[in-house]
């Protein structure tokens, strides 16, 4: 089990905001409640919204970070692990980048 961190990218009053998940519920609430989350933050049943100053102290304490909506996807189940999402994601990548090389080729 892991928890995770996306970017902090979501303006909201004038700061900077990112998503907190887990491989599950429990997981995600005894983190939080380590790093001393409120559960106000608690979100759509899947999520904590973090500012970047308690996104730094949920990866001192050994949140993983992640790109983008890849952090999501696990939360609302579209993906039976981030470690998948993150996989997939980079074959996608790849292939995009192979992808403009061979159209580079004369």
């Amino acid at each position: 089990m892991a928890v995770y961190v996306d970017p902090a990218v979501i303006p909201y009053h004038g700061k900077l905001f990112c998503h907190l998940v887990a491989d599950s519920i429990p997981e995600l609430h005894a983190f939080a409640e380590k790093i001393s989350i409120k559960c106000c933050w608690f979100h759509k049943g899947d999520h904590y919204d973090l500012n970047s100053a308690q996104r730094e102290l949920a990866v001192q304490a050994g949140a993983r970070e992640v790109p983008g909506v890849m952090a999501l996807q696990v939360a609302r189940g579209r993906s039976k692990t981030l470690d998948e999402s993150i996989s997939a994601f980079t074959r996608w990548k790849t292939d995009l980048q192979e992808d403009a090389l061979i159209k580079e080729k004369p």
